[in-house]
């Protein structure tokens, strides 16, 4: 029985409406966040998962077996940084610990397109108040419960769609070697039953509709092949650099 890490998230709810109804296929879920998703696989705890791209480098051997994903073309509403000054007036950003994808995105946005020099933390968002002249990365359901709690945003998939005039992928489905062509095919099968129903998904939470019809884009398209592969040449640069300045 294949071992499939996916995250807990809101729109991962079309793959799970697919794993769920589809016949024939017998896996176990392994649910979790994005960076814990990433973890499972390099720790060989999973065999199939969906992993932050941030991550892809770091996971072990893999293949990316789907032509679905997790990204944006534009406004992705759950990938935002929040303050409650212009950003450009604030010192620090607390990244969201939950996905290093979404941290090294930020860090491209505000450096390169925004051309800001600000100092980043790492942060446990469960228990958080934002100090004055400091900004936060959130992702992930909670924004929909904290958003109205600050000035200014900067949604990151709208920002990326200005900076670059591409769609973004945040996560892709990756398998290891030894998971069947079987297996794959069925994986994709489920998925496709999922995204089939994305409509039913969507009028059965009127409160979330419009974020599966408008924010989270799940085709892994050319455009989202191209951004995956700027954005893990961009990554390496910022490491590079990173490490020259140490």
């Amino acid at each position: 029985m294949p071992r499939i890490a996916m995250v807990n998230y809101l729109n991962s709810v079309p793959f799970g409406y697919g794993f769920d109804g589809y016949k024939g296929f017998d896996v176990e879920i392994l649910l979790a966040h994005p960076a814990e998703c990433a973890r499972l696989y390099q720790t060989d705890h999973c065999d199939i998962a969906l992993v932050p791209v941030g991550a892809l480098d770091s996971v072990g051997p893999y293949e990316i077996v789907s032509d679905y994903c997790i990204g944006c073309d534009g406004e992705v509403r759950t990938v935002c940084l929040f303050s409650n000054q212009p950003i450009a007036e604030c010192h620090t950003i607390h990244l969201d610990h939950h996905s290093r994808t979404s941290a090294l995105l930020c860090r491209m946005v505000v450096e390169n397109f925004l051309h800001l020099t600000l100092r980043y933390k790492q942060q446990d968002l469960q228990h958080f108040e934002l100090p004055e002249n400091e900004a936060v990365l959130m992702i992930g359901d909670k924004v929909f419960d904290h958003e109205h709690e600050y000035a200014y945003k900067i949604d990151l998939g709208t920002a990326w769609k200005e900076w670059q005039g591409l769609p973004f992928t945040f996560a892709v489905w990756i398998a290891k070697p030894h998971v069947s062509a079987d297996d794959i095919a069925h994986l994709n099968r489920a998925i496709a039953l999922g995204m089939s129903h994305i409509g039913e998904i969507a009028k059965a939470d009127p409160a979330h509709a419009e974020y599966f019809s408008k924010h989270i884009s799940y085709f892994y398209s050319d455009g989202k092949r191209k951004a995956l592969d700027l954005f893990l040449k961009m990554k390496h640069d910022l490491e590079r650099s990173s490490e020259i300045r140490r």
